[in-house]
């Protein structure tokens, strides 16, 4: 009995290590993946940041032209007025 069952530790042994490579390979890939993750958000917030405060320089310009525009549109009507007088 014994010595049948002595007969499949190489085979027994290298499933093992099979198991045990493709273990660690896993886990080193998981941890890469992971690692890639977190810098892809920190990339992303930073970009969200970024883009913010762009938003709202292009947005406080537009609102300085919306204004210009107003004003303008008021002098026009003056001027408008007084030449139908």
């Amino acid at each position: 009995m014994v010595g049948a069952v002595m007969d499949y530790v190489p085979e027994v042994a290298g499933l093992l290590g099979v198991v045990f490579v493709v273990w660690r390979m896993l886990t080193y890939y998981e941890k890469r993946n992971a690692d890639a993750h977190a810098e892809l958000g920190r990339r992303i917030d930073a970009v969200a940041a970024d883009m913010g405060k762009r938003i709202d320089v292009v947005a406080a310009d537009v609102g300085v032209v919306a204004g210009d525009v107003k004003y303008m549109r008021g002098v026009l009507d003056t001027l408008l007025a007084s030449l139908k007088e």
